[in-house]
């Protein structure tokens, strides 16, 4: 019998094996939205390589990041950076310029969860902005 739990703990499983793949050999697996019952479950799995160049998602990342970062004090070295707020840590993603509740896109450490954090966070992130 499919569960809500089993669905999380076989996510959870993929993120740690996403590490090894990434390093022996270069692609990591993204698990999207799962629709399930009791019997079954159905999700789209996609692989991406992460050797190489740029896509084109990185490349708007980048350009949203740089459009925004003087308005919040970063520079292009604090994307990618790593910090914690609020007991737990993030990867500076990139920048929502024109969201004026929640600008920053993070990452939670570990996972593959990207979440927006506040303008406050900016204040409280030690050694980004503020």
């Amino acid at each position: 019998m499919l569960t809500k739990e089993k669905l999380q703990s076989l996510r959870m499983r993929i993120e740690d094996f996403n590490q090894t793949l990434e390093k022996e050999l270069g692609l990591r697996l993204d698990l999207g939205n799962i629709s399930y019952n009791a019997e079954s479950a159905r999700g789209k799995l996609q692989i991406f390589s992460t050797v190489g160049h740029a896509s084109a998602k990185d490349a708007k990342r980048i350009a949203d990041f740089k459009a925004g970062m003087h308005k919040f004090g970063l520079t292009l070295t604090d994307l990618d950076r790593e910090f914690s707020w609020r007991g737990q840590q993030y990867r500076l993603v990139t920048l929502r310029p024109r969201a004026p509740k929640y600008p920053f896109v993070v990452e939670v450490v570990g996972t593959t969860r990207v979440v927006c954090l506040p303008r406050i966070a900016q204040a409280s992130i030690h050694g980004i902005g503020a």
